[in-house]
């Protein structure tokens, strides 16, 4: 996977999202990480520790999570805030996402 542009870039395991996702840039950031996934060949990986706990935020990973099972490759998370985490077990939504909680720390 090759990030190429100023909202990620390039990581050993995939890429690192560089800025929060708010309302303002909700659909360009989800369009430049389906054009990630869809540049995948079997796994994606993003690092989200960029990401504060917010709607838009899980509404724009949600979505990459349909868009990763569209393409037939394999989503994780790494970086995932406490705070993110939390958000997604209170809402029941945490066991979608695949994280590597060591790099959550």
């Amino acid at each position: 996977m090759r990030a190429s542009s100023e909202l990620f870039e390039s990581t050993p395991t995939g890429a690192r999202l560089l800025v929060d996702i708010d309302w303002d840039n909700a659909n360009v950031v989800r369009a430049a990480g389906e054009a990630l996934i869809r540049a995948a060949d079997t796994t994606a990986r993003f690092d989200l520790s960029s990401l504060d706990a917010t709607s838009p935020a899980v509404a724009v990973a949600i979505d990459w999570l349909r868009a990763a099972r569209d393409a037939q490759v394999d989503l994780g998370f790494d970086g995932l805030s406490p705070e993110l985490q939390g958000v997604l077990e209170f809402s029941g939504l945490s066991q979608l996402f695949a994280c590597d909680a060591a790099a959550s720390d």
